[in-house]
């Protein structure tokens, strides 16, 4: 028969594993989600380290048009008012 102590230690260990669990898919959602550079996942490394591009500035360029664009799509219009 376990004793107490150590059916209280198991339950400790049990519900810190739980918490360590939700703070870890916490985590993975902080940022948001983001699109990949390339559709080759053994490029995207070299995608987000600006290879071949001038040092991504054409890659931040692109993304801050289509953030743009998302923004301007969500703004309503006067019709909508």
């Amino acid at each position: 028969m376990e004793e107490p102590k150590d059916r209280d230690r198991g339950q400790a260990e049990a519900e810190a594993k739980t918490e360590a669990e939700a703070a870890a898919a916490e985590a993975a959602r902080i940022g948001g989600r983001v699109a990949p550079l390339s559709d080759d996942p053994a490029r995207e490394p070299l995608e987000e380290a600006g290879q071949g591009e001038a040092e991504g500035f054409e890659q931040a360029e692109r993304a801050l048009r289509e953030s743009i664009e998302q923004g301007e799509a969500d703004e309503p219009t006067p019709a909508d008012s």
